[in-house]
């Protein structure tokens, strides 16, 4: 993993969290980046459709193909 792209996400985790009106909605967007930064090429998708197994905060695909699923607190 490449400390600076978890430094600067871990920098802007801060910076939301010392502002005090955040919401686990508020940090998706530096998941998402950070993600997508450590794997070229795959795609990280805030709030999919549901699937048969419920609704997962994120899917993480490549070219459509489904990775894996995550559930963010």
């Amino acid at each position: 993993m490449s400390e600076a792209l978890l430094r600067s996400y871990l920098r802007k985790i801060e910076k939301v969290y010392q502002a005090g009106n955040a919401t686990e909605y508020t940090y998706r967007s530096a998941l998402q980046e950070l993600i997508e930064a450590l794997y070229p090429g795959v795609t990280a998708t805030n709030e999919p459709k549901r699937i048969k197994c419920g609704a997962p905060d994120f899917i993480v695909t490549n070219k459509q193909t489904p990775l894996g699923y995550i559930e963010t607190k």
